[in-house]
Formats: C-alpha cells, structure tokens, sequence
C-alpha cells in the first residue's frame, strides 16, 4: 500500500475517488445510486475548495496495485448544521472515508485513520471528530477499534431514520 496526498490540482482523481465512493456504498454517505454521479462533481468541488486552504485540509488517497482503493479527509474545524465551520481551530473533522470493497479488512482505513491523527498532532490540535451514519454498523465498529467514542445520543437533526447520524469523537494525547 502507498499513500499520497491530494493536490488541490486533484480535481480529476478526487471525482472519480467520489463517484467509486458513492457508487460502492451510497447510502453511508447519505446519497442515493441515482445521485452519485452528480453528487460526485459537487463533492469533488466543494473538497477541492477545501484543499486550496492548505494547511487547514488534507485529503489521503490510499493506493494498491497502481489503483486509488481508499480516501480520508481531514479538516481544521467542526461540521455545524451539516456546514464546516472552520472558526473551531481547537479541533479536526475526519470525513469521506471510503475503502474499497476488495481492500477492506486489511488494514488499510487504520492506517488512514493513523494518517489522520498524525496530521492533526502536528497541527497542535488534540480533538478529531467525525458524523457517522447510525445504520452503518461496521464503519461504527471500525472507529470504536480506532478509539472513538460515541458521546451523544443520535442527532435530532437527522432527515429521516435511514439518515440519523452519531457524533464519535477521540482525544488525542
């Protein structure tokens, strides 16, 4: 496995990244199969506005046999009403998480996930947090393993049961 960051000049590979992501398992993102592909060009938009305000944002591509097979973002601040809110430097929100199906179990979200942390320790900031879908047991089960806690019940402001999301969140120290 080799990792390599996201370039803000990305744009090409973070759509395709986007559109494997919300084709392989839409309904942990929120989306639906009917959606990827316009849900792909937005997102891929909207983190390549992320990552142009380099150092507050890193994007991790995850790479086996030549081939992007996983994805992690990390961003300095705190999603608020579904919007990053980067007035909250005290924190990181890890996101889009995503590996592929042949690639999973094996260890590689971890090491993204450990990427994360790193970064976030050499930015001084001790708190990462990230949404999670309720119904996505084993994303949920994986950042338990990673020492995440869920300290909140689901949010209230979930669109409906299918979309309730948990707060998990680790210390850093």
């Amino acid at each position: 496995m080799e990792l390599t960051i996201v370039q803000p000049t990305d744009q090409q590979l973070l759509y395709d990244l986007f559109r494997r992501m919300f084709t392989d398992t839409p309904e942990a993102y929120g989306k639906t199969l009917a959606k990827a592909e316009s849900a792909a060009a937005e997102e891929s938009a909207m983190w390549e506005r992320y990552l142009a305000r380099i150092p507050n944002a890193i994007g991790v591509v995850a790479w086996a046999e030549g081939q992007p097979c996983g994805f992690v973002m990390g961003c300095v601040g705190k999603l608020v009403n579904g919007n990053l809110d980067d007035n909250y430097t005290d924190v990181v929100t890890l996101g889009r998480m995503w590996v592929a199906p042949a690639q999973r179990r094996r260890g590689m979200a971890a090491v993204l996930i450990e990427t994360i942390e790193r970064w976030t320790r050499q930015k001084g900031i001790q708190r990462l947090e990230l949404w999670v879908m309720a119904s996505n047991h084993a994303a949920r089960t994986l950042y338990t393993k990673a020492c995440f806690i869920d300290p909140s019940p689901v949010a209230a402001n979930a669109r409906t049961a299918e979309h309730q999301l948990c707060l998990m969140v680790k210390e850093l120290r």
